[in-house]
Formats: structure tokens, sequence, C-alpha cells
């Protein structure tokens, strides 16, 4: 065994990602979102975009399994620097930008010195975006988008005005990107699968049981 500590510390880091609370200054009527809760919502997301560009687009090249755990490490290298920065913050002015691009980088190196190199190889694949295949890529950007979009419609669906602009930039954002036709995973997932996350919980068995019903 090695005797080198620092290479055995990733867990140490990534666990503490339930720590690393989003959206920094914003009170949130619907749940105080973390780290690791949005992780998994976005490693949720990319696997049903991956497999809807499967079986829908005739993307058959696309493996759905790899593009899940890429998005469930995606924001990883937040837990080397234990915090979330918030979009617009990291776009007041150009050399804002570059601060947190070399930031984010700098993490990024940390984190992948805190195990093996044997082991490191396999996450930096599914970590850095310049390593993912195009379309691993712009499915873990759709997904983290839909989520953040998600959590900010059930925000302002619940009163609460601090989210009314991020819904509405994110929105914006993603309704480019569907017009430019480079997500239709994403406009697809949207149009069949987004109106009933943001349903009571009521409702949804309500309307499982009247399916069940009608079978």
């Amino acid at each position: 065994m090695d005797d080198n500590k620092e290479q055995w510390r990733f867990f140490g880091f990534t666990h503490r990602t339930s720590n690393i609370l989003r959206w920094p200054g914003k009170h949130q009527k619907h749940g105080q979102e973390c780290l690791k809760r949005h992780s998994f919502d976005t490693a949720n997301i990319c696997y049903a975009l991956a497999i809807i560009s499967r079986e829908v687009f005739g993307n058959q090249h696309i493996d759905p399994d790899s593009v899940a755990v890429a998005g469930l490490c995606h924001d990883l290298p937040e837990s080397a620097q234990m915090l979330d920065v918030s979009s617009p913050l990291k776009h007041v002015s150009p050399e804002l930008k570059a601060a947190f691009k070399t930031l984010e980088l700098e993490a990024h190196n940390r984190l992948m010195k805190q195990m093996p190199e044997w082991m490191s190889k396999y996450y930096r694949a599914r970590i850095d975006a310049d390593l993912m295949d195009s379309d691993t890529r712009r499915l873990v950007k759709g997904a983290d988008r839909i989520a953040a979009y998600l959590k900010a419609k059930l925000e302002v669906q619940n009163g609460n005005g601090e989210f009314r602009d991020a819904y509405q930039d994110i929105k914006t954002h993603i309704d480019k990107h569907i017009e430019q036709g480079d997500s239709p995973e994403v406009k697809y997932f949207l149009d069949h699968f987004s109106h009933y996350i943001v349903e009571p919980v009521d409702q949804l068995f309500r309307l499982s049981d009247q399916y069940t019903e009608g079978m």
C-alpha cells in the first residue's frame, strides 16, 4: 500500500457534498438544495435524456449508464473548494469569470490528487468536460439546466419571488438551445415529464389511481 495519505482523501471531500448548499443568498421554500441532491437529480435526468436520445432519436451510440455517471460526477470538484458559486456572480465581469474558471480548474486538479492515479483516470473522464464526447457533454449540460429549471419553477410555484429572475433566465437559456435544435432530448423531456414533477403529490396519486382503474 502506498504511504502517500493524500491520495486516499477523495471520499473525505465528496462525502461532504451534502454540506455544500446551492443558490447562495436565496431563501428556499421548497427544501434547502445541497450539491448532493442536485447531483442525484442531474444524474437521474441524464439517464433519461440518454435513453430518449437512443430510443426516440435513434442515437444508438449513446451509453445511458456512462452519461448518468457523468451527470452524477459533474459537480464533484466543488467539494474540493467547499462552495457553490451562483452563475450570475461568475459572469459579473470577464475578469471575475476568468478568476472563477481558474478556481474551478485548481479544485478539479486538487480533487484528482486525492485518490490513486489508477482510480482518478476513471473519474477524470466523467468529470472533465473536455474529455467527454460531444453528446455526453451536451446531455450533461442539458440535464444540469433542467434540474436547475425545475428547482426554480418549484420555488416560484410556491410563491418564492426570489427565484423569479433565476427561473426566467434558465427558461430563456433552455428555450434558446431548443430553438437552435441542439437539445431535442431536453425538449422531449420537458414536454412529457416536467409537468408532473411540479404536480402536488396527492394529484400524482390521484392520476395514478385513475390510470390503474382504466386498465
